[in-house]
């Protein structure tokens, strides 16, 4: 099992890379494009100030959702390596067993979400830190909602690692872009024909609104139990995602190409 291990972090070293800089990069390309007036440049200070403007709250907590999105992709890579008849029925015949490797595959994807947790914390410290120093006002502590991040990347994977298992990470990934395209078809008959804000604008100011209310602490107390539940709800749909993973991986292992 230590091999396995081993050989899974080894494996899957550039993937982690890309867990630890995806969101840094995020935020370092953002606030060099918002240094420029008119094309031309002003200053990295001005870049910051649009960052944390009471009007660009919305894309502060957009960009750590796309660094948790763009982990969530890069982590898919690390069940190709694997996909081969060969080494499947190999490993099959070991002391590992199914169960050891569908293990480590569940342990990589906790390692690269901590890494991407990591991530988000060293972000905010040394952005925040960099604002602050130019007389940045700081409205919105995004650091309440890098747990819940957290969880939500557990999630998708306890969803998705069955379905790569099952169908591999090719046709698990296609299973699982048709369930995201219905979910966007129900979300765009909803906006046609269900009800909306009265304006883009009134919509605008309720997030803007509820933002500045959960940087207060408003809502901290909701907050903390709802964290608390889906923590928990999360640990046993891990436990039950592992077992059913383990009973998929030999039928999963016919659909390898190789």
């Amino acid at each position: 099992m230590k091999g396995m291990i081993y050989k899974e972090l080894r494996q899957s070293r550039i993937a982690y890379i890309f867990a630890a800089l995806m969101t840094p990069l995020f935020f370092t390309l953002f606030i060099f494009v918002f240094s420029f007036i008119d094309g031309k440049f002003e200053s990295l200070e001005y870049g910051l100030k649009m960052l944390y403007d009471s009007d660009s709250i919305a894309t502060l907590v957009f960009m750590y959702i796309m660094g948790m999105a763009m982990v969530d992709a890069v982590s898919l890579t690390m069940f190709k390596a694997d996909e081969t008849k060969k080494w499947a029925y190999f490993i099959s015949s070991t002391p590992v067993l199914p169960r050891g490797v569908v293990f480590v595959k569940y342990l990589s994807a906790l390692v690269m979400a901590v890494i991407m947790l990591v991530s988000f914390f060293m972000t905010n410290a040394v952005i925040s830190f960099c604002a602050e120093n130019c007389g940045i006002e700081i409205l919105f502590d995004v650091k309440k909602l890098f747990i819940p991040l957290f969880l939500a990347e557990i999630f998708l994977k306890v969803v998705d690692i069955p379905f790569l298992v099952r169908f591999s990470s090719d046709n698990g990934g296609k299973v699982k872009a048709a369930a995201l395209l219905v979910l966007i078809l129900v979300l765009g008959i909803y906006a046609l024909f269900g009800p909306l804000p009265a304006s883009s604008e009134e919509f605008t100011n309720a997030i803007i609104k509820f933002a500045l209310n959960f940087a207060k602490g408003v809502y901290d107390h909701l907050f903390n139990r709802i964290k608390l539940i889906s923590a928990g709800v999360v640990a046993v749909l891990s436990v039950l995602s592992y077992f059913i993973s383990t009973k998929l991986y030999l039928k999963g292992i016919e659909t390898y190409d190789k």
